[in-house]
């Protein structure tokens, strides 16, 4: 899980298709939710693709979870940049 967190705070793109396959692959809720983390970290279109395609997942908690770092994420998104 710390390999997870530290690819995500890396910001690393090449780490989104193993997300993927881990997210297919398996059904731990704490390492998925890491995952979501990370990809929101990442943020980039296809990141929150697999976020969004997570919204349906058939554990209520990933979906949950999912739905909520899309609203966070999307909050964050609509501020608009300070003026310094």
């Amino acid at each position: 899980m710390m390999a997870i967190q530290l690819l995500g705070d890396m910001k690393s793109q090449a780490a989104v298709p193993a997300f993927r396959s881990i997210i297919r692959a398996g059904d731990d809720f704490y390492a998925i939710r890491q995952i979501i983390v990370a990809l929101s970290k990442i943020g980039n279109d296809e990141c929150l693709d697999i976020i969004r395609s997570l919204k349906d997942h058939e554990s209520r908690l990933v979906s949950r979870f999912a739905r909520q770092m899309l609203k966070s994420f999307h909050t964050v998104s609509r501020r608009s940049p300070s003026r310094d």
